[in-house]
C-alpha cells in the first residue's frame, strides 16, 4: 500500500497515534505500507512514522511528476523482498535504560522496548543505533541488553533469534575511549547531532530562531566529539547559514531536504527516495 498523503488528516482517525496503529495492523497482516509526503506543509514526522510502522519506504514529493518512477521502485521492492514484519525488542537489565534511538520511533510495552524496521531485500541493509544511559554502578560490573529480533520469511512463520548484548562498567575515561569501535562511536555521534538538527529546522520553520540556534550549538557540541568533529562543524554552520538567510517557503523546502538526508545517518539508508 503507498499513501500519498500531506499527513494533515481531517476526517475518520486523526489522532497520529490511532493512524499508526492503523497501519501497524496492517502491517502485522502482511501489508506493507509506504509513506509519500507531498506539499511544502506535510507532517514528515508523522509520514515517516507511518512508513517506520508499516515496514515500507519513506520520501517526499515535490509534485505528482515523481509517482511514476516510486512506484515503479515499489513494485521492484515488493517483488524482492524477502523478511517482512522485522521487530527488534530490547530488554535492558536493571541499571541500564534506552536514552534514544536516533530517527526511530520506540513501543514501550511489557514484552520490552519495540522498534519496527524495514522490510529487508537483498543488499539493502539496515542499522540501529541505540543510546544508553545508567545508574551508578560498580566498575566492572557487567550489565546486558537482552535483544530479540522476530520477523517473517515471505513464506512461512513468524521466526525470532535472540542477540546477547552485554555492557561492561568502566570508571577509566582513557581506557573507555581506548576501547571503543570508532566507526560505531562516529556514526552513533552524526546519528545524534542529526536528531538535534532536524529540530532545529523545525524551530526554523516556528519562526523559533532562538531555539533553533540553541540546539545548533548542541549539535555542534556533540559533532565535536567525533573524530571527523571539522565536517560536523561545517555542516551545522553551513544550515545556520542557509536556514537564518531563508524564507519561510524556502525553510520548509530546506527541512524537507535536510530530512531525506538525515535517513542515512539513523542507519534507514533502505528506507527513503
Amino acid at each position: 500500500m503507498v499513501v500519498v498523503s500531506d499527513g494533515q488528516p481531517t476526517a475518520g482517525v486523526v489522532e497520529p497515534s490511532g493512524l499508526v496503529q492503523l497501519v501497524g495492523r496492517a502491517h502485522d497482516l502482511a501489508i506493507t505500507v509506504t509513506a509519500l509526503g507531498v506539499g511544502a506543509e506535510y507532517d514528515g514526522m508523522l509520514m515517516q512514522h507511518l512508513a517506520e510502522r508499516g515496514g515500507g519506504m519513506y520520501g517526499y514529493l515535490r509534485d505528482g511528476s515523481a509517482l511514476d518512477e516510486v512506484l515503479s521502485k515499489e513494485v521492484t521492492a515488493a517483488r524482492t523482498s524477502r523478511v517482512r514484519n522485522v521487530e527488534l525488542v530490547l530488554r535492558p537489565s536493571s541499571g541500564l535504560r534506552i536514552l534514544e534511538v536516533p530517527g526511530r520511533h520506540v513501543e514501550y510495552s511489557a514484552d520490552g522496548d519495540v522498534l519496527h524496521l524495514a522490510d529487508l531485500r537483498p543488499g539493502a541493509p539496515t542499522r540501529v543505533l541505540v543510546r544508553l544511559t545508567s545508574d551508578r554502578v560498580e566498575a566492572d560490573q557487567l550489565l546486558d541488553v537482552s535483544a530479540t529480533l522476530r520477523y517473517r520469511p515471505l513464506n512461512g512463520e513468524t521466526l525470532a533469534t535472540w542477540l546477547p548484548l552485554k555492557v561492561l562498567a568502566i570508571d577509566d575515561g582513557d581506557a573507555a575511549r581506548k576501547s571503543r569501535e570508532e566507526g560505531l562511536w562516529a556514526a552513533g555521534v552524526s546519528a545524534t547531532g542529526s536528531v538535534r538538527m532536524l529540530a532545529a529546522a523545525a524551530a526554523y520553520e516556528r519562526g523559533d530562531l532562538a531555539k533553533a540556534g540553541s540546539l545548533l550549538d548542541n549539535a555542534k557540541s556533540l559533532f565535536g566529539m567525533s573524530a571527523d568533529a571539522l565536517a560536523g562543524t561545517a555542516e551545522v554552520e553551513k544550515m545556520r547559514t542557509d536556514f537564518g538567510g531563508a524564507s519561510v517557503s524556502k525553510r520548509k523546502e530546506l527541512s524537507r531536504s535536510l530530512e531525506r538526508k538525515k535517513l542515512v545517518d539513523f542507519g534507514r539508508e533502505n528506507e527513503g527516495y
